[in-house]
């Protein structure tokens, strides 16, 4: 193909290449909707079809509470706090882990065939810097840290080469 003045040529002669849908994917709200029947049928669903990897991007990964839609149906505001949340700073400053909710959430994915775009902005309230809705880490060393432990997690318990897609 070639620019030439006002316009594009095309030489169809030549043999093209194949496009890639690398865009292949959708997205929804809250992370703890995934185990929920309804949105367990829709991965059923999605997946019923012969097709390339679906993405999906969702949030709240680090801050799952584990009740589902709960907070959807109550109005209730879910801070990331205590219940579910990945991580907690104790008392004498170190991060104590709780990856629960984000193996529940990522095993769904894996047992349909898909994988998650990971959205790690909405961080657990003990590493926050406020409590705006898109807060600065509090202590950049420690989010560091939680971060790598968070992956290291992910490529523990799923493998390099699927973490890597």
């Amino acid at each position: 193909m070639t620019l030439e003045g006002d316009g594009i040529d095309v030489d169809f002669s030549e043999e093209g290449v194949p496009f890639s849908h690398f865009y292949s994917g959708m997205g929804y709200n809250n992370t703890d909707f995934t185990y929920t029947p309804q949105y367990r049928r829709m991965y059923s669903y999605f997946t019923s079809y012969p097709s390339e990897t679906t993405y999906i991007r969702m949030h709240n990964i680090l801050t799952s509470h584990g009740r589902g839609d709960y907070y959807f149906h109550e109005g209730d505001d879910y801070n990331g706090r205590g219940e579910g949340a990945a991580c907690m700073l104790t008392e004498d400053d170190h991060l104590e882990y709780d990856w629960t909710h984000v193996d529940r959430v990522y095993d769904i994915l894996i047992e349909h065939d898909m994988k998650p775009i990971v959205e790690i902005e909405r961080m657990p309230a003990d590493l926050r810097d406020s409590k705006k809705d898109y807060p600065a880490p509090a202590d950049y060393d420690l989010w560091r840290t939680f971060v790598k432990a968070f992956v290291q997690h992910l490529t523990e318990r799923y493998g390099h080469d699927e973490v890597a897609t």
